[in-house]
């Protein structure tokens, strides 16, 4: 059953501003800081790839952003992955959710109070919402920005359109060890308060806020954790970084 109205907004109140160091252990998740340490389990194996309101679905945009490469990489790194336009009843499962581009196919449709709170709660529990742009007429700026702003963060889109690749900003824990990122046509990221992730020559296409103990992070090239195999072909980071998302490391 999906929790009270009541429990709902009380879990949005509950988001703090306040990041955690995670292990960069690259033997796997022996650094996971989602295990729980007294039984060595994983109670949050899950990954959700919501293409719900207005969202891009595995069909993608003229064959891409598809995220059916990335979600075989995550399945074969011991992941389990939901791939689905229909709101799950419960977010207790997952360490990682990502949102490809909502708005884009129904410009009328936002998220409501409990939804924000389900996603609040996977970030205050140390997991990431990973919500990812499009640059111009594709992506409605206006449904994204105002979900960024709903889950507490003040970054936000332009529109504008550039190319990568992207490299890191500076030292930032989800960008450990990556040394560059392939992007197709991305939009540029205003950070406002928060912390950029990654940049072109002088734009900046990822940004992360800290949100209870995870991250809620806004990317603008829906396609860079898709085409994971293209990447890699190309001797990018894009997998490092995907699995930094999924905090395996």
């Amino acid at each position: 059953m999906r929790r009270s109205l009541v429990s709902a907004l009380v879990a949005c109140f509950l988001l703090t501003l306040a990041g955690g160091s995670r292990g960069k252990d690259d033997t796997g998740p022996t650094g996971d800081p989602l295990l729980d340490t007294d039984t060595g389990a994983t109670p949050r194996p899950g990954v959700l790839i919501y293409y719900g309101h207005g969202g891009v679905g595995p069909e993608g945009i003229e064959g891409s952003m598809t995220h059916l490469e990335s979600s075989a990489w995550l399945e074969g790194a011991g992941l389990t992955v939901s791939h689905t336009s229909t709101w799950p009843p419960s977010f207790d499962s997952y360490r990682l959710v990502i949102l490809p581009a909502p708005g884009t196919h129904d410009s009328g449709v936002e998220l409501d109070a409990l939804e924000r709170a389900d996603l609040l709660g996977v970030m205050n529990a140390g997991g990431t919402v990973v919500v990812e742009a499009e640059p111009g007429s594709i992506l409605n700026d206006d449904v994204l920005n105002a979900l960024i702003w709903d889950l507490g963060g003040s970054m936000y889109t332009t529109g504008e359109a550039i190319n990568g690749p992207a490299i890191p900003w500076g030292d930032h824990e989800l960008t450990s060890e990556v040394t560059s990122i392939g992007l197709d046509v991305s939009t540029s990221v205003e950070r406002g308060e928060e912390t950029c992730l990654l940049v072109t020559e002088d734009e900046c296409v990822a940004v992360a806020a800290a949100a209870g103990a995870g991250w809620l992070v806004l990317l603008g090239d829906g396609n860079l954790l898709s085409d994971v195999s293209r990447w890699s072909d190309g001797g990018f980071d894009n997998t490092r970084f995907l699995s930094l998302l999924a905090q395996l490391y």
